[in-house]
């Protein structure tokens, strides 16, 4: 785990493309995913990197041949009817990379980048119907809030994942496994 720097934005964008044509399919139309182009994506990456501030961090996963294979991007919330301070704006991980532990370790790196920033409680917004937002309850996460946005020409319903109280969930995600108890 480590800060991403200028380099990785290639293949945040290569990771984010995938995930959304992945997760997104029969959720968003086809032809906004079949359209989505890793190279413009690079570019957006490219300038999120140059210009981070205000506490917002990206945070990439490498796999033991030093490939990257998950991202996570955090920072202040940007929903006002939200009660908690930090916000997941995005957490991806590679295919082939799924069902790893490569997503529960970026979550926990956001977790700590959070409490580091005096920020003891994050969300982030999922779509509603997607198929890998147990990960979310799994990995301590509670539903939270509903909403609708518009996406590519499509209302999407959304659902918010919260962590409330960070320490805590940190305290509990270090301890082993016979020792958890619900967050």
């Amino acid at each position: 785990m480590r800060e991403a720097r200028a380099g990785d934005a290639t293949r945040i964008a290569e990771i984010h493309v995938e995930s959304w044509r992945n997760t997104y399919r029969g959720i968003m139309p086809d032809s906004f995913l079949d359209g989505m182009s890793a190279a413009r994506s690079r570019m957006g990456w490219d300038n999120t990197l140059a210009s981070l501030d205000g506490g917002s961090r990206v945070f990439v996963h490498e796999d033991g041949a030093a490939r990257m294979d998950g991202f996570a991007r955090i920072g202040p919330g940007r929903d006002a009817g939200m009660p908690f301070p930090c916000e997941i704006y995005a957490i991806y991980v590679d295919i082939a990379a799924r069902g790893k532990g490569t997503g529960t370790k970026l979550l926990e790196a956001c977790a700590e980048a959070a409490v580091a920033a005096g920020w003891n409680g994050m969300y982030l917004w999922a779509a509603a119907q997607n198929p890998y937002a147990r990960f979310y309850l799994k990995n301590g996460g509670e539903r939270g809030a509903g909403k609708t946005q518009k996406m590519a020409g499509t209302e999407v319903a959304l659902a918010a994942f919260c962590w409330p109280d960070l320490k805590r969930h940190l305290e509990r995600a270090k301890s082993p496994p016979d020792e958890r108890k619900p967050t």
